[in-house]
């Protein structure tokens, strides 16, 4: 095998599909980066020749490989840090080469069309098994509105505790474009108190019933309780959002699987009550992929089937500020686990911190958090959201489109 110094250049402001000339029957050197998106992308392109003329090319699948220690080393010396960022190249773990090196090319052509496959571009589609419908997910980021119940949630605690004001809210966001309502019971912010399952179902069990069969949505319910989720989908839930992710209550696993609704499974450190004491990890993705790996393997060995979970990385559950941020510019990288990507971020307490100049005592309130939480849902829905979580439904409901129209417009150019 031949290496050879690079017989192209591509331009690494552009992520489009370049040709280049490449002499024939000859291995290539060749970088292609993504500076924009602070990222490598490796392909690796074949095809094979016909009498005269060579055919399309083909492209390989892409594969995760692990970390290489020799890449770690080179990380160490430049960032600071550690961990393969071609995890989906198809380069051997002997040789895993740092962004300025190049990547192997084989080829069999004299015309070879370099493609790129940029994550933050190509949010994968799902069909979502619910009881009553099935859900297309991934042609456009669906919104779930938040309705809490409680005296004590961060945002709208207390609001709508009288029998009338949270089904009116529940008709309300519908009508303003919400895809899926999800109903709380039980606070979950930074050091929330739990509170028993008898408690839980005095809130939430009189808004199910007063919905079931008048709102059109399907119905998530908010609980880490078996108890709780049992009743909830006996009045019509299809949906449980577990923020422990089956680990509070394992017998909550055995009536997701029994009754066929969905689970979505978050990432936490600790407790609602611990979770931001820290101490956090030191590096936050890995930290996330490796709590979602072991929670969907506590799904499936529930016998849970794979079409009915959903992944959340639990922004503001057991992270610092900072890492909130470096989650949402990294959300491309949950893609590799397989399944629906749900992200909350509205309202809390990070885009308080950094609109009040990052000092805690400064930090903007709950309800001033509005344009920070628009921003924070337009990066979720370009980094690969299939649903996103909100409070302000109405706003986010220009916000989406917008967002997902930019994706989708990325997604083309990608494809030229």
């Amino acid at each position: 095998m031949r290496l050879l110094r690079p017989a192209l250049e591509l331009d690494p402001s552009h992520n489009s599909p370049r040709k280049a000339i490449i002499p024939h029957g000859l291995y290539v050197l060749i970088t292609i980066n993504i500076i924009s998106f602070r990222m490598n992308t490796c392909a690796v392109v074949e095809a094979t020749p016909k009498t005269s003329h060579f055919n399309p090319f083909r492209i390989r699948t892409y594969r995760k490989l692990p970390p290489n220690p020799l890449y770690n080393e080179h990380l160490q010396k430049t960032q600071g840090g550690g961990g393969c960022l071609h995890s989906r190249c198809l380069l051997s773990t002997a040789f895993c080469p740092p962004p300025s090196a190049y990547c192997l090319l084989p080829t069999a052509l004299r015309n070879v069309r370099i493609m790129t496959r940029n994550p933050m571009t190509s949010r994968k589609r799902y069909r979502l098994r619910l009881p009553s419908r099935t859900l297309l997910l991934g042609e456009r980021t669906l919104l779930m509105g938040v309705l809490n119940v409680t005296p004590d949630s961060f945002s709208d605690g207390g609001r709508y505790l009288d029998a009338q004001s949270p089904i009116a809210r529940a008709f309300e966001m519908e009508r303003a474009g919400a895809d899926i309502l999800d109903i709380g019971g039980e606070s979950t912010r930074p050091g929330a108190a739990p509170v028993s399952a008898g408690e839980e179902l005095a809130r939430v069990m009189p808004v199910l019933e007063a919905l079931r069969g008048k709102l059109r949505l399907p119905i998530s319910l908010d609980t880490q309780k078996a108890a709780v989720a049992e009743a909830g989908i006996a009045a019509g839930a299809e949906i449980i959002n577990d923020v422990t992710a089956l680990r509070a209550d394992p017998a909550l696993a055995e009536v997701v699987c029994r009754r066929g609704v969905a689970l979505v499974l978050m990432h936490m450190r600790g407790t609602p009550g611990t979770m931001q004491q820290g101490p956090f990890a030191r590096d936050v993705m890995r930290d996330v992929i490796s709590g979602l790996r072991a929670a969907l393997a506590r799904a499936q060995r529930a016998k849970i089937h794979r079409s009915r979970l959903l992944i959340d990385p639990g922004i503001g559950f057991g992270k610092s500020y900072q890492q909130n941020f470096e989650l949402l510019a990294r959300l491309p990288q949950l893609s590799r686990l397989g399944c629906p990507l749900v992200v909350g971020t509205s309202r809390k307490a990070f885009i308080g911190w950094l609109l009040g100049g990052k000092k805690q005592d400064q930090s903007w309130p709950a309800d001033k958090r509005l344009w920070g939480t628009a921003a924070t849902v337009a990066a979720a829905i370009l980094g690969g959201a299939h649903i996103v979580r909100i409070h302000d439904v109405a706003e986010m409901a220009q916000v989406a489109p917008i967002a997902n129209a930019i994706a989708a417009a990325r997604g083309a150019l990608r494809g030229r």
